[in-house]
């Protein structure tokens, strides 16, 4: 009954182009829906869900990593992703960018990745929990 179960691959990562205060807005009337499943032979049984709030990302105390838009690397400090885009840099002077960059460009910012860290608890499915959010 309470078990813990590790899903492969269940990270997933999206880029958009909006202002910060627009993004705040859509994630904090939109907010993840994620459903569990279990499948058999007789199909897709709902076992239940659980509301992501993701614009509590936005207000997280300080960024989980860092990751570069070129080549789609991840840091976990700022300073070290500067060093990479140093390095970067030297590369990209001396035409040896090569199938490294992933694109035809060098970004000096960085993708800031923010997280929350929470327990949030499915609600089994038929509940008045999953009624109210439809």
């Amino acid at each position: 009954a309470h078990t813990d179960t590790r899903i492969d691959g269940g990270a997933a990562c999206y880029d958009c182009m909006m202002s910060t205060a627009r993004l705040e807005d859509i994630l904090a009337s939109h907010p993840l829906k994620i459903a569990a499943y279990a499948k058999s032979h007789m199909g897709n049984q709902l076992l239940g869900q659980v509301l992501v709030p993701l614009a509590e990302c936005l207000a997280a105390d300080r960024p989980h990593s860092y990751r570069c838009t070129t080549t789609g690397k991840s840091f976990s400090t700022l300073a070290d992703y500067q060093k990479h885009f140093q390095a970067l840099l030297a590369l990209w002077a001396a035409g040896k960018m090569g199938k490294a960059g992933k694109s035809t460009s060098l970004q000096k910012d960085p993708v800031v990745v923010r997280v929350i860290d929470s327990f949030l608890a499915f609600s089994p499915a038929g509940s008045a929990a999953e009624r109210s959010q439809h």
